[in-house]
């Protein structure tokens, strides 16, 4: 979950978003060695969703959306997505008690979360993303084959 640099973005700096600058800048801290590694993986799928629940915010960006793509590299415009879904009552659930910070999870094939950060990444946490990636990816390769082999 991240919020766009919308400074990078908007023509008038009153309309900066507080604190959207750094979100992008902490969710790549986390997913920038995972990316490089599995990226190419036709099981990997990364999913960046620029959350912003108040209207006007919302509102903004889908103004900027093409501006915004601009800065998302062309592969992952497809998986980039902009909602403005309240997510009040799974905040906690989803440990996102800070609306200024970028959120990284790592979901399963099952849709389960299995790893997550936020804010500034140690570099043990990017380490443990990378790690907890690849044994998800093995998982379900091995998976898929066992449903592809014959019995």
């Amino acid at each position: 979950m991240l919020s766009t640099r919308m400074s990078e973005v908007l023509p008038y700096p009153f309309l900066v978003l507080p604190g959207a600058e750094f979100t992008q800048i902490h969710v790549n801290g986390f997913t920038a060695p995972t990316n490089e590694r599995f990226l190419s993986n036709p099981l990997y799928q990364y999913v960046q969703i620029n959350l912003q629940e108040n209207l006007l915010k919302s509102f903004l960006v889908s103004l900027f959306l093409s501006s915004i793509a601009k800065s998302v590299p062309q592969e992952l415009h497809p998986t980039y997505l902009v909602s403005s879904q309240n997510m009040e009552f799974l905040r906690d659930a989803l440990g996102m008690v800070n609306k200024h910070v970028g959120y990284v999870y790592l979901v399963d094939d099952n849709l389960k979360v299995r790893w997550a950060g936020c804010a500034d990444a140690k570099v043990e946490e990017t380490n443990a993303l990378e790690q907890c990636t690849g044994v998800l990816l093995n998982r379900l390769e091995r998976k898929r084959s066992a449903k592809v082999a014959p019995q």
